[in-house]
This record gives C-alpha cells, sequence and structure tokens, in this order.
C-alpha cells in the first residue's frame, strides 16, 4: 500500500473512533485495524526516510565530484595554456615560425588583442551595470511587523524535517 492510501485509511479509522462506533466489538476491530494502518505508515515512512538519506548522499557525491571534475578540468585548461605559451615562446626564440610534424602542422600567427588596465581607463569608457533583486528579508520582516508590502505576502507550509 502506498503512503497516500495508508494516509487517507488512517483519517478515516481516525473519524470513525472520533465519531463513535455502537458497540464494542466495532470498536476493538477500528482499533485493531487502525494500529495496523499505523504500523504499516510507520514502516512506509521510515524506508522513505531510507530513501531520502540514500538520494541525499547520492546527490552530495554527485556534488563532490563535479567539484572535483571542475577542479580538474581547470587544472587540465591551465596546463594546456601553459604549454601553448611555452612552445609559442620557445619558436620565437628559436625565430621558427612554421614546423611540422606527422600529428600536426604548428604555427605562429599574428593576433591582436586587448589588454585594459582598467584604473587609468577614463569614464566614457567604462560601462555601469545595475542588478535590480527584491529584497527578501526586509519585504520578509515588513510583513512580520505587519506593513503591508504590494505583491508580496507571507505563506505558511509545512517542511518534512528528518533527523
Amino acid at each position: 500500500m502506498n503512503l497516500y492510501t495508508l494516509s487517507e485509511r488512517y483519517r478515516l479509522l481516525s473519524a470513525c473512533v472520533e465519531g463513535g462506533v455502537e458497540t464494542d466489538e466495532e470498536l476493538t476491530a477500528v482499533l485493531e485495524e487502525l494500529d495496523t494502518v499505523v504500523d504499516s505508515l510507520d514502516i512506509k515512512v521510515e524506508n522513505i526516510v531510507k530513501a531520502l538519506r540514500m538520494l541525499g548522499a547520492f546527490e552530495q557525491a554527485a556534488r563532490d565530484e563535479s567539484r572535483r571534475l571542475n577542479e580538474l578540468a581547470t587544472h587540465r585548461a591551465n596546463a594546456v595554456a601553459r604549454l601553448r605559451g611555452y612552445t609559442t615562446d620557445c619558436l620565437l626564440m628559436a625565430g621558427v615560425k612554421r614546423v611540422q610534424t606527422p600529428i600536426a602542422n604548428v604555427h605562429l600567427r599574428k593576433h591582436k588583442t586587448l589588454e585594459l588596465n582598467e584604473e587609468t581607463l577614463g569614464d566614457e569608457w567604462i560601462i555601469t551595470t545595475t542588478i535590480s533583486k527584491p529584497d527578501k528579508e526586509s519585504i520578509a520582516r515588513a510583513l512580520e511587523n505587519g506593513k503591508p508590502v504590494p505583491g508580496a505576502f507571507l505563506v505558511e507550509k509545512s517542511v518534512l524535517v528528518v533527523k
């Protein structure tokens, strides 16, 4: 039985107990069924908690692996840049503009790049960008203090806590 069905069954049985039953036999049967549903509900929730923990551990492992792979990619990109620079410097120092090998043809080409010292640039060369976003903390404080904020409201929700 799934958790939804168990929850619905528990609600119906609880309503029977609260609404009253006519005989002791009916009350005993309803209470026994309620105990069975509670046990099943406990087992189902326990299994869901196990699944949550397993998925959470997998999520963290995936994040850690992603971080490790990003660091490795950055390290490899830096190694490629260093080797390119080293090869360029050596070819320039030797005065060689082209090298042909069985696996690659390497040559030097003139290329213009822009290098900036932003501290000495004039204001006419600077673009100012502004990022606007709501100040959620201030809005929440204002709403909690009873001050109305158009377009914002506090919503109370139930949150599952697993310890």
